[in-house]
């Protein structure tokens, strides 16, 4: 995903880079924490089984 949004970073005009990459920063946040919530999930539901 971050990738994707890197490569398009270098279409944008200078001055919407700065938040553009605020963006892209926040999105990679999100990511982190939606895997580390399935990942408690996942060994949650491993240890109940």
């Amino acid at each position: 995903m971050f990738i994707i949004n890197f490569s398009v970073y270098f279409v944008i005009p200078e001055e919407s880079k700065l938040s553009f990459l605020k963006r892209s920063f926040d999105f990679a946040q999100d990511d982190i924490a939606n895997t580390n919530y399935l990942n408690e999930h996942i060994l949650k539901s491993l240890k109940e089984s």
